[in-house]
């Protein structure tokens, strides 16, 4: 088994901060599927065509290996909300909203790297030993809708058509990766995401794997995408399955289960209920007080209330992936009250001798029969936090 020791995490933490005190360029290939918009209604809110971005294994070792990271940003949970959306960069791929066929994926606005565009994007051996010299898809967001969406009709409001149709994106995406780009012929893909895009990773992990049925080893990756099915904050998500007819873009195992039950087939929109679907062997990296779900769904940061929550979440992962039962699936989830991306180096602090990433080798390596990094400190904590100022 490997050991990391206390002396190895704190280089490491001193090899992070050097290599993180400059931008590091992350140039990709941008494409525009106008074909698919065309032939499979595959549209932004706004109608423009899905954008993704691409950039080449450097070097022929990794070649057969991909790492696919789902953008994050939130959710429309309304006409009025959507329609504002349609007119940003959450929901066109228009050329002013920073679409174009060379994109810095460094400059990406809200993305500065591995803070929000994930922790394997990067192409630099210290900041990212496992995949820096991978293949890197970025599937960007512009449905709104955590990729669900299935809606072959569309909405007309203040003088705009707004179009739901991220399911059929994501495989616009898909279809172009398998036909241009070799990942039906992968060996390793690592499917993951931030925010509404780690939850877009609980959703569609088993799909994309399904896509892929020659590729041996995929594996899920969803940062901070474990939303609790809590309160009136439902109702916005409730309303994205709806409005977009999800169904189809739902794990289909959760959907299946809950026909049969006679259960709400929307409760599969949420990780929690989703998570024990999930036959693709998943490692979250999840904050136990994860400050968007403090912020706007517990609406509290009041200890009383956070943690009691926080202790509820905990359970629901370690439930749901049945980590205490040695499982396939892993987790790492800190007491840092933060939202994605705080998981290594000066973003982060170890968690048993360890950081983010490098559990994450570990587990997929094999080397290690841990399935469950916790930080089991009470909210507030301070010292859960690294102060992250090599990076933001």
């Amino acid at each position: 088994k490997m050991v990391v020791s206390a002396v190895a995490a704190q280089l490491f933490v001193v090899f992070l901060f050097l290599a993180r005190t400059e931008a590091i360029p992350n140039l990709a290939e941008g494409r525009w599927l106008d074909a698919a918009a065309a032939s499979a209604g595959a549209r932004c809110l706004d109608g423009s065509s899905q954008f993704y971005a691409f950039r080449p294994a450097t070097g022929s070792i990794n070649t057969t290996k991909y790492y696919i990271h789902i953008q994050g940003g939130a959710w429309c949970t309304s006409l009025e909300d959507c329609h504002g959306r349609s007119q940003s960069r959450l929901g066109s791929s228009n050329r002013q909203y920073g679409m174009n066929e060379t994109v810095d994926l460094a400059g990406v606005e809200g993305c500065n790297n591995s803070r929000w565009c994930g922790v394997l994007s990067v192409p630099n051996a210290t900041l990212n030993p496992l995949a820096w010299d991978w293949n890197f898809v970025f599937v960007y967001y512009c449905d709104g809708g955590s990729f669900t969406g299935n809606n072959e009709s569309t909405a007309a409001y203040k003088g705009a058509d707004l179009y739901f149709r991220g399911f059929r994106n994501l495989n616009a995406v898909l279809d172009d990766l398998i036909a241009t780009r070799g990942i039906a012929q992968a060996d390793t893909v690592i499917v993951g995401g931030d925010s509404a895009g780690g939850l877009a990773t609980w959703i569609h992990t088993d799909h994309i794997a399904q896509r892929l049925p020659q590729v041996k080893t995929v594996r899920g990756l969803p940062d901070s995408g474990f939303f609790l099915d809590y309160g009136t904050w439902r109702n916005g998500i409730a309303w994205v399955y709806a409005q977009m007819n999800s169904t189809a873009g739902l794990n289909q195992a959760c959907v299946a289960d809950h026909l049969r039950s006679g259960g709400a087939v929307s409760d599969c929109i949420f990780a929690q209920h989703t998570a024990p679907y999930c036959e693709t062997p998943m490692f979250a990296m999840q904050g136990r007080f994860d400050s968007y779900q403090t912020g706007a769904i517990l609406k509290s940061s009041d200890p009383s209330k956070v943690n009691p929550y926080g202790q509820e979440l905990t359970s629901l992962v370690v439930s749901s992936l049945q980590l205490s039962t040695n499982s396939k699936h892993a987790a790492f989830v800190d007491s840092c009250h933060h939202h994605c991306g705080y998981w290594q180096g000066c973003l982060g602090q170890p968690i048993d001798g360890v950081y983010g990433e490098q559990a994450l080798m570990l587990w997929l390596d094999n080397v290690t029969d841990q399935r469950l990094w916790l930080q089991n400190v009470s909210y507030p904590c301070s010292s859960c936090c690294a102060d992250g100022s090599c990076a933001l």
